[in-house]
């Protein structure tokens, strides 16, 4: 479980919303990230705007789409507890072939 003390949910979002930004939110997992910043400071409403908007992503893989399907779920209900994300740079996930 992660430490509280490392945790901020106002700078996830900050950060998230910036590296949104810079893959000019076409990014699923970052887009991902951010829902995942929101729920952290209880604004269940923005994460849900946020998944949904990473399962519109063009080409979203399988595998990510269950992923923030769950996500998006845990949001609607408002039982989001600790998620941890790993951020994959686009050349390196599913849909390119090369972890």
């Amino acid at each position: 479980m992660a430490d509280p003390a490392f945790r901020n949910g106002k700078q996830a979002i900050k950060d998230a919303k910036a590296a949104c930004s810079i893959l000019q939110w076409k990014e699923e997992n970052t887009i991902d990230t951010l829902a995942a910043a929101y729920a952290e400071t209880g604004d269940f409403d923005s994460a849900v705007q946020y998944a949904s908007q990473a399962l519109t992503i063009k080409d979203i893989s399988s595998a990510d789409s269950k992923r923030i399907q769950r996500h998006l779920e845990l949001f609607q209900t408002q039982a989001y507890s600790v998620i941890t994300f790993v951020i994959v740079p686009r050349h390196c996930s599913e849909r390119s072939g090369h972890y």
